[in-house]
């Protein structure tokens, strides 16, 4: 099924990508940062932002947890605590969606603590796992365009995609 959702959607530049993290870890602040430019969490489970790329305008809907129609995932974690939960995050995306669904973690507020473990923790989660991580924040808007490129990118089959 994961195929047959991507060839569609490569061809009308529709993305849907599912969130996951514990509470708190600013998921909500990313979604509403991307859809209104302001930083502030918000109640919001799924949004639907539209970027404008160089091969034209892409669909691109976040939503907090399970959707049936997803093509990647996005792992939120932002300290040690949360970042035990990554594994069972990416089991249950694994388990539901299938082993070739493009996966991103990201370390939010990395802005807050500087901190190389988190590196390490990092280079560990890409090696198990066969993932991306980043360090992002909402709130400085550092890096907080990275995930949405990546899965564009990866969806559309295109490493020459880029933001016009």
């Amino acid at each position: 099924m994961y195929i047959i959702n991507q060839i569609i959607n490569q061809i009308m530049n529709q993305i849907a990508c599912s969130f996951y993290g514990d509470t708190g870890v600013g998921i909500s602040s990313f979604i509403n940062r991307h859809k209104t430019g302001n930083f502030s969490p918000t109640d919001d489970i799924s949004t639907n932002c539209i970027f404008n790329t160089n091969i034209g305008n892409v669909s691109f809907t976040m939503i907090k947890g399970d959707n049936n129609d997803t093509n990647c995932a996005v792992i939120f974690f932002d300290n040690i605590i949360s970042y035990l939960s990554v594994p069972v995050f990416i089991g249950k995306i694994v388990e539901k969606y299938g082993n070739d669904i493009p996966i991103i973690v990201c370390r939010n507020k990395c802005d807050d603590e500087i901190n190389s473990i988190y590196h390490v923790l990092g280079k560990a989660l890409i090696d198990k796992y066969n993932v991306t991580y980043l360090d992002i924040s909402s709130k400085s808007c550092y890096n907080y365009d990275k995930p949405i490129i990546y899965h564009i990118r990866n969806v559309m089959n295109d490493n020459d995609v880029h933001f016009a």
